[in-house]
């Protein structure tokens, strides 16, 4: 195509150049002539309204469908002025009766007047200036129009339907490539990790083709600024069309409506308060209403815990890797799309014809569904970490009535941070998301497993508080040693030292609460005073001094008053 384009621009940049000297030849006459011969006219609207014609038929030859030679390209009169029949390419052979005289070089289509448009509107202008300097009546009368409107008549009436069938077609193919996550894949991807490059590699295949298509129909509309409007409504409505594919496979395979994180987002009250977050990683214009990351992580467990109740379990959650990778990958390309579409906005490359304010709305949906599987993906992290630690805070551990050992569900969930650090790494690409995704999950384990140490039986039996160290060394061993994959190598170094540093400092706090248990309330005193209070939270010193003092709450208060006062 972009052969055949080359050589059509040259033809026909050719061919205007040789009518335009023509037109420029013709007009020197008239006026030489005009008042010098007595009673002569000489008709230059005749010249142009031929040359009009002769462009009009090539312009069919090309665009619409090739006709008989004998019909179009009959030079054998004598009042022609010049003939096709004397191009190079009729010379080479081509010109014979039942052929167009380029029928063996070009197919005759619709696209071929992107090309030549441009060269087409500029000729017309040079005419145009050239027979006002000599008779400006000649360019009002109507036969002077008669390329102009043939031109525009070939726009709207072949080149726009043209534009809505090609492209309307590589939408399609595009969207079904979107859909290839279907009944077999899920099935496969229930157990493994492997089909999740494919999946993605198609999805990202068809964000990239997308942008690639719009484009192309961006520069059209500027290329043919009097249909500007009717080419950005089909921009619009292929991004429509992806936007409405992506929401489908979001809400209705990823994660439809009965998983724990739709549930979480249905909520009226979820997402004012995940958006106040101190680290949110989007930008907003309201103020966080927390004054430190602790006081909101207990506003958002409270909330989890008052909607999710007891529903938490596998089959409530996506929890499949393939499924979370490809819901990173589909907030990732949105956001990309969202990017690229905003710089089309900003650099004013849109033409003046198009509907800023429904643009501007497709740019909004494409951010907000992009915002949406975020959430949801953050929502589903912090699930896994709270389902992993369910078995602890119901209390059954610390009564033995568990029948698992502390190793093998540490084990498990040093299992799962591993397995959700690789997906944050490999399919969120942006590192500052890919860094908020992994503090959100550490601060969750943090507050459960203070949670956890604070919920220990008082007096705390020796063989359990050496199985929750145990635990806790596992988990810190884990965390210290782990080294994902990534496809963006830059970001691989800075995830691993804050998956490392994040996690092992909330571990730490878990780590030094529990060591409370093993000292005296002298002890205890001496840790505060030593440490200004800053080692563990007043909460924790409260559950560790209730256990060894056996003094009561207000007692215990009090004493924490003036010792964390000091």
């Amino acid at each position: 195509e972009a052969v055949n384009d080359y050589h059509i621009r040259n033809l026909f940049r050719l061919l205007l150049k040789k009518c335009l000297c023509i037109i420029k030849s013709h007009a020197y006459v008239a006026q030489a002539s005009a008042g010098r011969i007595p009673n002569y006219a000489y008709n230059l609207g005749a010249v142009w309204l031929c040359i009009q014609s002769k462009i009009q038929e090539l312009l069919k030859v090309f665009v619409e469908e090739p006709v008989p030679v004998s019909e179009t390209l009959d030079n054998s009169s004598s009042h022609q002025i010049f003939c096709f029949s004397d191009s190079s390419a009729w010379l080479a052979g081509i010109g014979e009766a039942t052929l167009s005289p380029t029928s063996a070089l070009f197919d005759a289509t619709p696209r071929n007047l992107i090309s030549i448009y441009p060269l087409l509107v500029q000729f017309l202008q040079h005419v145009k200036s050239i027979l006002n300097a000599v008779d400006s009546n000649l360019t009002a009368q109507e036969p002077s129009k008669q390329l102009g409107q043939a031109l525009e008549k070939l726009v709207h009436g072949s080149l726009i339907p043209y534009i809505k069938l090609h492209y309307g077609t590589k939408m399609s193919d595009l969207v079904e490539s979107l859909k290839s996550f279907d009944t077999r894949d899920q099935i496969r991807a229930t157990a493994r990790m492997d089909i999740l490059p494919h999946i993605g590699q198609s999805h990202l295949k068809a964000a990239e083709e997308l942008k690639e298509l719009i484009e192309e129909l961006v520069a059209l509309s500027r290329l043919i600024p009097e249909s500007g409007g009717a080419i950005m409504m089909e921009v619009e409505w292929c991004l429509g069309s992806f936007l409405n594919t992506c929401h489908l496979l979001v809400e209705g395979t990823l994660c439809p409506e009965n998983c724990l994180p739709q549930v979480l987002l249905s909520t009226k009250q979820y997402m004012p308060l995940i958006r106040s977050d101190p680290n949110w990683p989007f930008a907003e214009t309201s103020s966080s209403p927390f004054n430190s990351e602790e006081e909101f992580q207990r506003a958002e467990e409270k909330l989890e815990a008052d909607i999710i109740k007891d529903k938490l379990n596998i089959t409530s959650l996506v929890w499949q890797g393939p499924k979370l990778g490809l819901l990173a990958l589909v907030s990732s390309s949105l956001d990309w799309l969202a990017s690229f579409l905003s710089d089309l906005q900003t650099k004013q490359v849109l033409p003046a014809s198009s509907s800023s304010s429904s643009f501007r709305k497709v740019l909004q949906d494409y951010k907000t569904l992009s915002l949406r599987c975020f959430t949801l993906l953050r929502a589903e992290l912090r699930l896994h970490v709270r389902f992993y630690m369910g078995t602890f805070l119901q209390g059954g551990f610390w009564k033995n009535t568990s029948t698992r050992t502390v190793e093998s569900l540490f084990h498990d969930l040093s299992k799962e941070l591993q397995t959700s650090q690789g997906l944050i790494s490999a399919f969120v690409n942006e590192t500052s998301k890919a860094v908020y995704l992994v503090r959100t999950m550490a601060k969750t384990l943090g507050s459960l497993l203070r949670k956890c140490v604070e919920s220990l039986p008082s007096p705390v039996p020796h063989d359990t508080l050496v199985r929750v160290q145990a635990g806790l060394f596992l988990l810190r061993l884990t965390v210290l040693t782990v080294a994902p994959s990534s496809p963006l190598p830059k970001q691989v170094p800075v995830l691993n030292e804050t998956f490392s540093q994040a996690f092992a400092s909330e571990i730490e706090q878990a780590w030094n609460a529990s060591l409370l248990y093993l000292m005296t309330e002298q002890e205890i005193v001496e840790t505060i005073k030593e440490h200004q209070g800053m080692r563990c939270s007043k909460e924790q010193y409260k559950a560790a001094l209730m256990n060894v003092s056996g003094k009561s709450a207000v007692q215990i208060d009090l004493l924490l008053f003036h010792l964390l006062l000091k």
